[in-house]
């Protein structure tokens, strides 16, 4: 398959169709695989799908900081460079605080967005692995390992709490990263982005249990 195609001028990069279709396929999914009520499933579909969409802007920031004189020499120019590890780190940064701002109001809500947001992550990173895997023959271990992850999320789906499922996928993912070392889609965070992903997971079912199973 070829690694890019040709919109005119334009040149798109066969990864980038293969991560957009990876997130549509994902969320579809979701809608089906919900345990929530179709309200309450759509209205955290329209949050998240803001949220995903404060990220991708979020980068688009950061891309343009990190290349601030390629900016400002050629606006354009900047289309054509890809997105680094430190532009990631930004990204999450300027949405998680917006995203506390405009939309979490609670810790109840925040588990319930935690929740699909995971879920949806890991449907596409699943979707976006296998693709990669038909037409590039990258890591078959990292897809191995989501498509464990996603076993037992969709074996517990309804029968766990949102937050304890959440945040095991947080500790799964994390710990499946710092022994595979794939990249998240075109990113490569270091060692201490998995190991604080790890360490949330874990305190956020502690804070869970200690609070006696109920939501924060």
């Amino acid at each position: 398959m070829p690694q890019a195609f040709m919109l005119g001028s334009l040149v798109i990069k066969t990864e980038l169709i293969i991560t957009i279709a990876s997130f549509v396929i994902g969320f579809i999914l979701f809608y089906f695989l919900s345990p929530f009520e179709k309200q309450r499933t759509k209205q955290l579909l329209d949050t998240v799908s803001n949220i995903f969409l404060t990220l991708i802007i979020s980068l688009w920031i950061g891309k343009i900081l990190w290349n601030i004189d390629v900016f400002v020499k050629d606006p354009m120019a900047i289309l054509t460079y890809p997105s680094n590890t430190l532009a990631l780190y930004l990204a999450l940064i300027l949405t998680i605080g917006y995203t506390w701002w405009k939309w979490i109001r609670t810790f109840a809500s925040y588990q319930d967005h935690l929740y699909v947001f995971t879920t949806i992550f890991l449907l596409a990173s699943f979707l976006n692995s296998f693709m990669e895997q038909i037409f590039f023959q990258t890591n078959w271990q990292y897809l191995v390992g989501l498509l464990i992850l996603l076993s037992y999320l969709i074996a517990f789906s309804g029968k766990k709490a949102t937050a304890v499922l959440a945040n095991t996928m947080l500790v799964g993912w994390g710990i499946l990263q710092i022994f595979i070392d794939a990249h998240v889609f075109q990113f490569a965070p270091d060692l201490i982005f998995y190991l604080l992903i790890v360490l949330l997971g874990v305190l956020q079912i502690v804070l869970y249990y200690r609070n006696g199973g109920r939501r924060l």
